[in-house]
């Protein structure tokens, strides 16, 4: 046998195991992991990127679809490696030369695959938005904004108030703790049905291809702004014709 260091590697995605990688490729990424990822005890890293793998095993029932969450300015965010793919596993030598050691506890969690997928997805969120930044006096905007994009896409009122103060943190916003209201004020107009913010007040703050790569993301559209406004204006107003001329008349 060789005295050399050798590498263990292990194929994602296989029957019997179907494990999964969420593979981490910036500091935002796995600042917002430790807070948005599912827990299990296999996680691992090389010296100069610690923590910056999180495996996972699958029902047998789940496809593990690698699905890679990028930009075209900031390049791959993170990653969900599997079926067809492999990892190194701790014990290994990276390429670079540093040793790839485990930092948990060692056992597996499972975790279905779209669980994974919506959390890798509220991760890819957050780190896109850290990277973009965020300027100073529409951040308030911003909170909402985000509030209501996140209100939409399904998740819940404790995840979406981490997020808007955890990012508010990361960016340096001496208002952080604020933030958290307009997640509050936001859950309480959408419980009450009324109409709330999300990409289409965002537009005139961030970047399309941002916004457009989030909405694609998390599953939602501005064409939910749209539905959300004119049910509000339905309500309040009625187009008429009188006398030949157009009129809106408040119906309230």
């Amino acid at each position: 046998f060789s005295a050399s260091p050798s590498n263990v590697s292990v194929l994602l995605g296989n029957p019997g195991s179907n494990l999964v990688d969420l593979d981490l490729d910036c500091e935002e990424a796995k600042l917002f992991a430790e807070l948005f990822a599912p827990k299990t005890g296999f996680v691992y890293g090389r010296a100069s990127n610690k923590t910056s793998h999180y495996l996972y095993r699958l029902p047998e029932s789940d496809e593990a679809q690698p699905a890679k969450f990028q930009h075209a300015k900031y390049g791959c965010l993170l990653e969900i490696r599997g079926k067809g793919q492999a990892t190194l596993l701790p014990g290994s030598v990276h390429p670079d030369g540093e040793d790839s050691t485990l930092e948990g506890n060692g056992d597996i969690a499972g975790v279905s695959y779209s669980d994974l997928r919506r959390s890798a997805a509220l991760i890819a969120t957050c780190t896109l938005l850290a990277k973009e930044g965020i300027p100073k006096g529409t951040r308030q905007d911003v909170a909402l904004g985000l509030s209501g994009l996140l209100c939409k896409a399904g998740y819940g009122l404790e995840q979406v108030k981490l997020a808007v103060y955890h990012l508010a943190k990361v960016l340096h916003d001496e208002e952080a703790e604020k933030r958290k209201s307009a997640v509050v004020d936001t859950f309480k107009k959408y419980q009450q049905g009324k109409p709330i913010a999300g990409i289409t007040a965002l537009r005139s703050i961030l970047p399309a291809d941002t916004l457009d790569q989030l909405a694609s993301w998390l599953g939602v559209s501005a064409q939910q702004d749209i539905d959300d406004l004119m049910a509000e204006l339905n309500e309040k107003y009625a187009f008429v014709i009188i006398g030949g001329k157009q009129r809106i008349l408040n119906i309230k």
